[in-house]
């Protein structure tokens, strides 16, 4: 199958997506920000550092690197400063994190937070509430064309915001499907999505036909359907049956949900699929992340869960078959007019509480880094990134659907719940998979224990933007 698709712009690195906005670079002179207040910046030369912990491309690496190397060295001669973007080690980044601030020694002027710490960062009192400087500038972490509406709902403590973020809302779940063998099966899968059959019952009849034991020795050479985690499947079709595993309660606190209906029914369809129908087979938690990509590039499974990220590991190994990217089955609860994707939250930005008295024209330079010089919207510039590493334009159509086209449902199990770890929601549907336990079971033995993990964590913030 050849490409259909034209390529609209170059393809853009992910460390430039960082910064991609959409709108105008200001008034073009005066030190003045486009964020509507009345704050004029003047850095007097001071450097201000964006500290990062990951790899940052240079500016020769990429045409997308030369462009943004060179708006920021705009920015510089507009607000007289020297903007740095650095890249520290994240193991050091992480493990030092509140040390550093609380040391008044920040590794930047503006930082990356993971949502799994955010508890730890909060009750420390290392990031600085943007309250008053949003009044002052005139910013509005709510705009959606520039910020991450998922970021700015979640993080929102107490009703003090003291997180935000530019990049695009992350699309974690989706289904990859192997072309050759639909084919050979005679399944036009995107035509059963586009006429809205792609439900969990489709699924499952067509993870049966799929699934192949060729030596008949009782084992799948070939399964159906596969998924990265069992827990991130169950998660998938939690919110493709409109719920979540985790909630907020009317005293807006977090609480599991895996007893509610819609939750116990998705958990109850992996637990069949994986055990009595044996047409579904997860990754193990001991292997690699992206193992199940490997094992989908070799042919090992016709369709299978897993994010965004695979769509990599797929380009980079050179993927003979072609593959096809589509929405996770619809639940029979589900309420969209289409489907629905899982959003989450992969990280965000903050600035430490020692440049507090700072955050007005800090945030304002943030706000124009997040500008695209070129004038593209952020759907223009996530297009571009993925342009390339998919196979079709249905894949993309639905890529861009999912991501831009208000099917996303905000999950915020990952940073609620204790996801990871042992004993950990990971590990007991690890279980589950291997039929050592059932969802019965493992609801009444850990519902109370997670709960009460929740809760300590919790104590004391009380969640205000996400409801």
């Amino acid at each position: 199958m050849k490409r259909q698709i034209l390529k609209v712009g170059a393809l853009l690195a992910a460390a430039t997506l960082a910064f991609a906005g959409c709108g105008s670079s200001g008034d073009g002179g005066g030190g003045k920000t486009p964020a509507g207040g009345d704050v004029s910046l003047d850095f007097n030369g001071e450097e201000i550092v964006f500290a990062y912990p990951w790899g940052l491309e240079s500016p020769d690496a990429s045409p997308s690197a030369k462009k943004h190397y060179d708006y920021v060295q705009e920015l510089n001669k507009k607000y007289n400063v020297v903007i740095k973007e650095e890249s520290i080690n994240g193991s050091y980044y992480n493990t030092n994190m509140v040390t550093t601030i609380l040391a008044q020694k920040p590794m930047g002027h503006v930082m990356i937070g993971y949502p799994d710490y955010i508890t730890d960062y909060y009750k420390a009192g290392v990031c600085a509430v943007l309250n008053d400087a949003m009044t002052q500038t005139g910013i509005d972490f709510k705009d959606g064309a520039i910020y991450n509406q998922n970021v700015t709902k979640f993080l929102n403590f107490d009703g003090k915001q003291i997180g935000f973020s530019n990049s695009v809302e992350v699309l974690k779940d989706l289904w990859f499907v192997n072309m050759r063998m639909m084919k050979e099966a005679s399944i036009d899968i995107y035509d059963i999505v586009d006429k809205g059959e792609w439900t969990w019952d489709k699924a499952e009849e067509l993870g049966r036909r799929l699934t192949k034991d060729t030596n008949n020795d009782g084992t799948p050479d070939v399964y159906g359907i596969g998924t990265s985690t069992t827990l991130g499947l169950c998660e998938a079709l939690a919110v493709s049956n409109n719920a979540t595993f985790c909630k907020v309660d009317a005293n807006n606190k977090p609480v599991l949900n895996w007893t509610d209906a819609p939750v116990l029914d998705a958990i109850n369809r992996v637990y069949k699929w994986c055990t009595t129908d044996r047409i579904c087979k997860p990754a193990l938690s001991n292997t690699a992340w992206t193992q199940m990509a490997t094992d989908f590039i070799n042919g090992s499974y016709a369709m299978i869960h897993g994010p965004i990220d695979y769509l990599s590991s797929f380009e980079d190994a050179a993927m003979k078959d072609d593959f096809g990217v589509i929405p996770v089955p619809k639940g029979p609860k589900q309420d969209s007019d289409w489907y629905t994707a899982k959003g989450e939250i992969a990280y965000y930005h903050f600035i430490p509480v020692t440049y507090q008295d700072r955050a007005a024209e800090l945030i304002q330079l943030y706000q124009e880094l997040s500008i695209n010089p070129e004038g593209l919207t952020k759907a223009e510039v996530w297009q571009d990134q993925y342009l390339d590493r998919v196979r079709d334009d249905k894949s993309m159509e639905y890529l861009m659907k999912l991501g831009f086209g208000g099917y996303q449902r905000l999950d915020l199990t990952g940073v609620l719940c204790p996801t990871w770890g042992d004993p950990s929601l990971a590990t007991v549907f690890e279980h589950l998979a291997q039929n050592s336990t059932s969802p019965g079971s493992a609801i009444q033995e850990y519902s109370s224990k997670f709960q009460a993990e929740m809760d300590d964590r919790w104590e004391g913030i009380t969640l205000t933007g996400v409801q």
